[in-house]
């Protein structure tokens, strides 16, 4: 059979396929998906009912219906079977918080996943809208906006009056709302928005329309620039829901009281992380190995990662065989959070990488993609980019025949079978990205096909005029991941955590960078020159193509005017010489001369190439790096040519540049140094400052002190105050210099915030005898979108300087409304003082760090208050100015702009009488700092509680084998095991025990950690009584089942310490008497005196019907009536264990007498 009638049978059995009848295609099976969240945060202002409680006890196991293709950044799949995204984020909210399993179920297409939650397969669908509502369905408040939004290309020209091609997300749920809108449009369907979004910013529709949350996110990640996203009002869908079936009203009840519970904060923290963000700097969660994955790590340090020449911007490789790009940024980011070294193995095409990695060479690939990683059989971690397959083709203006070839990277492993355009075409595998490209631009293949990231930056910056973005294609996003061998498996799980630990938003952010800073490497030669390298060398080869064009013109006008000619050879400043065709030399400048140190005369008709080798400027048969050489045709007569060349010495300018990269590298890592070791030192010095405030609490609050002693414990107090604040300030100048420092606005009530702090700054000015005037306008009220933290810093700083500075007379403090806006408070806060005032050349370094004023007064500060509280106001965009003379006193405003928040009904007082009474607790205290361990010890004591101590989380976990306290309070840092590890111990055995975690780090990102790793919450040192007491009268209190034996305290027990150390006494002798009953029952000994001493303890409990019974028993014994007898005790032991377990109230019980 001929090879043409092969290929037209081939192509008639293609054509039948794909318009004869077809079988169905097979069901596609249920995948169980892994919740990965992001927020597990807990709640605080949750309440519900004990029927609400009882209903999850009930029904604690709970399945999530979701379905294929993705909706990002709602929900995504992150691995094979991971499951994140803003939905993901809020169901680990719901999981956390009402201490529920949540399994996830990925159904074929929605319908499917609504047919399950409807035929009670599943109990929940997470993202849900008004459609759902129409359909039957319950739907919760909506957790997230579902805003509109418009898309057009900046690119663009203006759209046609009609025609206009008109795409709608397929997932958006309302899309017959939008068509209305442009009645004439042509509507052109996608089947994600992804491809849509790519489409419209390759000029093949006019405008997309889809929720205003998954467009950014996928705008972001796709650096589609040339797109303008704009929203739409659109009143029509209220939000997306969590939806149930009809008869689930309490699940739907219980989700609308944890939503409601949830700060602005947290929504605030999720919508951040799905829509863009920073650099992926070492995050502060903690990052937790398995001891197996800790010992792998310290035993393979050197990581050798193999990685494709030829893939920018994933990885660039500049003139020192250096790798760059968003492979090197994610490759640092994981080094800093496990310490691996990765040490970089260049390989040129897939196909070597691979084999690297199996055979044991290389230990992992940096980027590869999943389906060719599957297909390698290699182990791989979570994608961390998704990226879609484009074609590309020739540009319009190349007009070259058509081969009907498409080229592909070898080793890239991708199903095009549902691309009918490619199956006409023969696939031929090209070992580098530069290789196919160069074939499609050559006419050797009419497209390529590789992922939007490397094709946007090849066209970009080297085939600008040559290739052009078809379209692309309709298939599953290539999800690039990083790889290792099966052997390797620790690796994998290391870098899978890593990876986790990095925020969606730093890898999107990555990625834009090197879209748009990256430089391309030259086509033509196998290196790439840094950028600040070109630059240089591009503006010496600019500067002399303009001396060249100079003096080209003026060789031709006359020939004859050689002393001419010379002199103005002479005058051009750089190395310049003519040549013959043969490379002979007919003539140079003075320039020329110099830098060789030869006689021209003498060397007239030598090649020049010789002549420069010989001085140093070749290194074989190239130029050296650092030498911009450049040489052109010239027509040195009528009748002859030769050529004209010279060059400029770039390598001194190259050295220097050299040496400010080594400086400006070498102050980064001075920067980085002094940032931790001031987190050390804070941390070192926190805590014995801690330390030091509890015990003086605990001496102030004796009350058998003599005035002299309660003075000077005050002034000891207060000054240690003073030196933890002091540290926070310096912590906040470490975090301002490093772009760390972060505001977190919450809705505050700002009246009270402002009042706070002038009671307290109007108690220190009376001390001084100063006079102390506040104005507050009125019109100040309501709650506002502030950080209540940083704006009380802010007026104590200013207030406290204007106290402390000012020796006699007056402070007047001012609170007033600029002008009145519905949606905003326009503060103007202004603070006089009669102080010394200051001159204008102190102002101007007044808001620097470290910087005082030239005062002469006795009280100084650190000269970081006026430098913080100018970066606090300039990040709330507000304004702070400072007007002073010498001797005049000095006038300070403050001018804010703070968000009004809608009014929230007032919550119901509850009365003191109905608060529950506090229950002593036994409570186990970890902390490897010994003065802090005794004083926490100590606190708890004088709070009617029972403390023991632990040094480290070893010994922690024996202490909790021998018995079980009600809580475990443990600090996060601690040698052997710290608190992160600890809870993560007694989670296992343990999953209900209350832990709170206690750090001197008072930053938001340690609590997150906390919850995250499993604690209950986390409390900021120093721990005060007041804040012991209130989180300790937090805890639950229970009703104990009723004992139908009459006992009571003996007299003199009338505190709870007291009451359970007797409880304790008594269950260990009822132990002792149980089994000491069981085993005279076993061998027939006499048991009266084991009854006589139960007796004696039977009488402190006033048991009257058990006294009776046990001295019947004495006198003659029963074995019938034993049984019975041993029977009530354990039943009485049972009861006063509940009681001695802290879920009754001590104070409670009836007491004797």
């Amino acid at each position: 059979m001929s090879l043409i009638l092969r290929i037209v049978i081939l192509i008639g059995l293609i054509t039948f396929s794909a318009t004869g009848p077809a079988a169905p295609p097979p069901e596609k099976p249920v995948n169980s998906l892994q919740l990965l969240a992001h927020s597990q945060a807990m709640l605080s202002d949750l309440t519900l009912s004990s029927e609400q409680w009882r209903w999850l006890r009930k029904h604690n196991h709970l399945t999530i219906a979701s379905w294929a293709p993705n909706v990002p950044p709602y929900f995504m799949n992150a691995g094979r079977y991971d499951y994140v995204g803003i939905t993901a984020d809020y169901l680990g909210l719901l999981a956390s918080n009402l201490n529920i399993k949540l399994e996830i179920q990925q159904y074929a297409d929605k319908k499917a996943a609504f047919e399950a939650l409807e035929n009670g397969e599943a109990d929940l669908i997470a993202w849900a809208s008004d459609e759902a509502y129409d359909a039957g369905f319950l739907l919760s408040k909506p957790y997230t906006n579902n805003t509109p939004a418009e898309v057009v290309n900046f690119n663009a020209w203006p759209l046609p009056e009609e025609g206009v091609r008109l795409a709608i997300d397929a997932a958006y749920p309302n899309p017959e709302a939008f068509i209305q809108r442009w009645p004439q449009a042509q509507l052109i369907p996608f089947i994600s928005a992804r491809h849509a979004l790519e489409a419209l910013a390759f000029h093949q529709i006019d405008i997309f329309i889809g929720d205003a949350t998954a467009t950014q996110y996928l705008i972001n990640e796709s650096n589609l620039s040339d797109l303008n996203i704009r929203r739409l009002r659109n009143n029509q869908s209220k939000g997306f829901s969590f939806a149930a079936r009809p008869d689930n009203e309490q699940l739907i009840a219980i989700i609308n009281q944890v939503l409601s519970a949830i700060p602005a904060n947290i929504n605030e923290d999720i919508m951040r992380r799905w829509n863009g963000g920073f650099m992926p700097i070492l995050s502060e969660r903690h990052l937790y190995f398995t001891s197996l994955e800790q010992k792998w790590i310290e035993d393979n340090p050197e990581i050798r990662v193999s990685v494709l020449r030829d893939s920018a911007p994933l990885s660039i490789y500049d003139s020192k065989k250096k790798l760059h790009g968003v492979t090197t940024d994610i490759l640092k980011a994981i080094g800093l959070r496990t310490g691996l070294k990765f040490v970089i193995q260049p390989k040129d095409n897939l196909e070597e990488i691979i084999t690297a990695v199996k055979s044991g060479h290389s230990d992992m690939v940096a980027s590869l993609n999943l389906d060719s990683a599957s297909h390698a059989s290699l182990l791989t971690t979570r994608t961390w980019l998704f990226n879609s397959w484009v074609m590309v083709g020739r540009h319009p203006s190349l007009s070259l025949p058509a081969t009907h070839r498409a080229m592909l990277l070898k080793g890239n492993a991708v199903d095009l079978s549902a691309e009918p355009e490619l199956q006409k075409m023969r696939i031929v595998q090209a070992d580098t990205l530069t290789e196919g490209l160069e074939a499609v631009v050559k006419g050797k293949a009419d497209v390529m096909i590789l992922p939007l990231i490397n094709a946007n930056f090849y066209i970009s910056r080297l085939y600008a005029d040559k290739l052009r973005i078809i379209k692309s294609l309709e298939i599953d996003p290539a999800r690039f991941t990083m790889a290792v061998s099966a052997s390797n498996y620790p690796l994998a799980t290391i870098l899978d955590k890593a990876l986790l630990n990095i925020a969606p938003e730093d890898l999107q952010l990555t990625v834009r960078k090197w879209h748009s800073n990256a430089n391309m490497p030259n086509d033509r030669q196998s290196e790439i020159q840094s950028a600040p390298s070109q630059a240089l060398i591009g503006l010496a080869v600019v500067a002399a193509g303009m001396i060249l064009t100079l003096l080209i013109l003026l060789l031709r006008h006359r020939q004859r005017r050689q002393p001419a000619q010379q002199h103005l050879l002479d005058a051009i400043p750089v190395p310049l010489f003519i040549t013959d065709l043969n490379g002979r030399l007919t003539s140079a400048n003075r320039s020329f001369a110099e830098a060789l140190n030869i006689d021209v005369n003498e060397h007239r008709g030598q090649n020049v190439q010789a002549l420069m080798a010989e001085f140093g400027l070749y290194d074989g048969d190239r130029v050296k790096e650092g030498i911009a050489f450049w040489q052109t045709l010239l027509q040195t007569n009528a009748l002859g040519y030769g050529y004209v060349g010279g060059w400029q010495d770039m390598r001194e300018s190259l050295q220097t540049l050299k040496q400010l990269q080594q400086a400006k590298h070498s102050a980064e890592k001075a920067s980085r140094v002094k940032t931790t070791f001031l987190a050390s030192i804070s941390h070192e010095l926190r805590t014995p400052l801690s330390a030091i405030i509890g015990i003086l609490e605990l001496l102030l609050r004796r009350k058998q002190l003599n005035p002299g002693d309660r003075d000077s414990l005050h002034i000891a107090y207060d000054t240690a105050e003073s030196l933890l604040m002091l540290v926070g300030d310096i912590i906040d100048v470490a975090r301002i210099e490093t772009e760390r420092l972060v505001l977190r606005p919450e809705r505050a009530s700002i009246r009270p915030l402002i009042e706070s702090v002038v009671t307290m700054m109007d108690g220190l000015a009376r001390q001084k005898s100063l006079l102390f005037t506040c104005e507050i306008d009125a019109d100040i009220s309501g709650d506002v979108l502030v950080d209540p933290v940083r704006f009380k810093q802010i007026l104590i700083n200013i207030l406290g300087n204007a106290v402390k500075f000012t020796v006699q007379g007056r402070i007047i403090f001012q609170a007033l409304l600029e002008k009145e806006e519905a949606s905003a408070l326009n503060l103007v806060l202004t603070i006089q003082d009669s102080g010394p005032g200051i001159d204008a050349a102190t102002q101007a370094r007044l808001f620097k760090p470290f910087e005082q004023g030239d005062n002469q007064q006795s009280q100084q500060g650190s000269g970081l208050g006026l430098y913080i509280c100018r970066t606090l106001i300039n990040m709330m965009a507000g304004e702070l100015t400072l007007d002073s003379q010498p001797g005049m006193g000095t006038e300070v405003t403050i001018r804010l702009r703070l968000p009004r928040m809608t009014p929230q009904p007032m919550p119901a007082v509850v009365a003191a009488a109905q608060a529950a009474p506090t229950t002593a607790r036994r409570i186990l205290v970890v902390d490897d700092h010994a003065a802090s361990r005794h004083v926490l010890i100590q606190q708890l004591h004088y709070l009617g509680h029972e403390a023991i101590g632990a040094a480290d989380g070893q010994q922690a976990l024996s202490l909790l084998s021998a018995q079980l306290p009600d809580v475990v309070i443990t600090d996060c840092n601690m040698p052997v095991m710290d608190g992160f590890a600890l809870t993560h111990a007694i989670r296992r055995d343990h999953p209900d025990l209350i832990i709170w975690g206690a750090t001197a780090n008072k930053q938001q990102s340690v609590r997150e950690a906390c919850l995250n790793a499993g604690m209950n919450d986390c409390l900021f040192k120093p721990l005060t009584l007041q804040t012991l007491e209130k989180s300790l009268s937090t805890l639950p209190v229970t009703e104990t089942p009723p004992c139908n034996i009459a006992w009571k305290f003996p007299p003199g027990l009338n505190t709870p310490l007291k009451r359970r150390h007797f409880l304790q006494l008594q269950l260990e002798m009822f132990d002792e008497a149980l089994a000491d009953i069981h085993e005279g029952r076993q061998h027939n000994r006499d048991l009266k005196s084991v009854l006589h001493k139960l007796r004696g303890g039977l009488l402190l409990l006033g048991a009257d019907e058990l006294i009776e019974a046990c001295q019947q028993l004495e006198k003659q014994p029963d074995p019938e009536k034993l049984q019975q007898f041993e029977q009530q005790i354990v039943h009485l032991s049972r009861h006063l264990q509940l009681i001695y377990a802290g879920t009754t109230d001590l104070s409670s019980l009836p007491t004797a007498g």
